[in-house]
């Protein structure tokens, strides 16, 4: 029986230690795969979390400016300089409406519009929606007789290279 007790003792220790080798390895093993998904789950958070970070850190620099430039001080030189501006705006609005009233100025008209006022009708130009004259109508076919008409995809001999030297 004794014998017995430490043969059930071995087998119980063996088991504890083969137990808490695979808890060490599976435990390894997972730890690693778990790291890098909570990396890349957090990831996300921890960039949102920085850029928050970096809001808030130029809202407390620019609230520290405004604060500095609500000083009343400065608030009353600055708009002492805008009364300014708007006062020498006034005068020159002013000054310009007197020039204007006493300069009997005309704007001369443009070269191009003096061009087209005196250049006389084409008399060739047939305006839109009139019939032609017979005159113009004989003139218009006698040019068209008189052209030529080359079409260059064609073999005509004015255009074949090899009729040129003969």
């Amino acid at each position: 029986m004794v014998m017995t007790s430490a043969i059930h003792a071995t087998a119980y220790i063996v088991r504890d230690l083969a137990t808490s080798e695979i808890t060490e390895s599976i435990t390894k093993a997972i730890s690693e795969r778990l790291e890098t998904s909570v990396v890349a789950a957090i990831s996300p958070q921890v960039a949102k979390i920085f850029s928050a970070s970096k809001n808030l850190a130029k809202i407390n620099k620019d609230s520290k400016t405004l604060i500095n430039s609500t000083d009343p001080n400065q608030l009353e030189s600055k708009v002492q300089g805008l009364i300014a501006n708007v006062g020498t705006i006034k005068e020159s609005l002013e000054d310009m409406k007197t020039f204007i009233a006493t300069q009997n100025c005309t704007i001369p008209p443009t070269p191009y519009r003096d061009a087209l006022a005196s250049t006389p009708p084409n008399p060739n130009q047939i305006p839109l929606g009139k019939q032609l004259s017979l005159e113009c109508t004989k003139a218009h076919t006698a040019i068209k007789e008189r052209q030529i008409l080359i079409d260059p995809s064609s073999n005509h001999h004015l255009l074949n290279s090899t009729t040129v030297g003969t």
